[in-house]
């Protein structure tokens, strides 16, 4: 949950692929994919400030749903639990 600067988390997310790829050699397909994708969405998504603000009716948005969002939302909802929010 921390504020990373986007060169930042460009870099982090090169390292992660990086690692993802070496982990899918050895047959583990699912190593990174969620701290991936937090990297790529951040929590400044417009869907996901408008729902945190109370604006938005539901998340995912519809249309969006797959096992990938369904874990980093309930990352998502930890994080916030945890920080009080």
């Amino acid at each position: 949950m921390s504020d990373l600067a986007a060169d930042e988390r460009d870099a982090l997310k090169a390292t992660l692929e990086d690692w993802r790829s070496q982990l899918e050699e050895y047959g583990i397909d699912e190593g990174f994919h969620v701290a991936i994708r937090a990297l790529e969405m951040g929590w400044d998504e417009p869907g996901l400030a408008a729902v945190m603000a109370g604006k938005g009716r539901a998340w995912p948005l519809s249309g969006r749903n797959d096992w990938l969002d369904d874990r980093l939302t309930a990352v998502r909802l930890r994080v916030l639990e945890r920080s009080g929010r």
